[in-house]
């Protein structure tokens, strides 16, 4: 089985204000003293993910952090993250890739690994008693575009002000409440 190195180290960008380039600017104008070291941070990009149970025991004196993720966030395969701890890196997942709880990033260049928890979030709660119920509030929250998890005995949403009003139109009872979302189905290649 061929090893991939699962992150990679990369330079720091610099934020630059939109007119042109700040770093060439910074370095005219500091490369005019003589006395000017310049240092640039590294930042690890983690490009693929390892679940939780596949961490071989090489791995074994790595430091543990976790990174816990709303569910947007979790659908989000590129940008800059921080650990829950402080650790500052970036990802650069292949496309397509939804992070769950207990997935691993492993920061060779750090020696952690950080392990994904699913957030708590507002969500609604409906506990549909019949088969037209369960039919029925899943065709008119998915008539509205609006994302569901779906439950054993419940439904939940992420709550927000067009579900709700839904909701209330529908006379559909309800309750509140805090916890991980994952939704059922993501809206890939969906257009009208």
């Amino acid at each position: 089985m061929t090893q991939h190195p699962t992150s990679r180290s990369t330079l720091k960008r610099m934020r630059c204000v939109p007119t042109g380039s700040c770093f060439s600017a910074i370095l005219r104008k500091l490369s005019r003293s003589p006395n000017v070291i310049f240092f640039f941070n590294a930042m690890t990009v983690v490009e693929q993910i390892v679940p939780v149970e596949d961490i071989s025991p090489r791995y074994e004196g790595y430091r543990r952090e976790t990174l816990t993720l709303t569910w947007e966030e979790r659908r989000q395969g590129h940008g800059k993250r921080r650990s829950d701890a402080g650790l500052e890196f970036a990802i650069s997942l292949p496309g397509g890739t939804v992070l769950k709880g207990g997935d691993c990033m492993i920061l060779e260049p750090e020696r952690t690994i950080v392990r994904i928890q699913e957030a708590p979030e507002p969500v609604y709660i409906v506990r549909p008693k019949t088969p037209q119920e369960w039919a029925s509030y899943a065709y008119h929250v998915g008539n509205r575009h609006q994302q569901v998890m779906i439950g054993d005995t419940e439904l939940i949403f992420l709550q927000n002000p067009a579900v709700r009003s839904l909701f209330e139109q529908l006379h559909v009872p309800f309750e509140t409440g805090e916890r991980p979302f994952t939704a059922a189905l993501a809206n890939v290649g969906h257009s009208h």
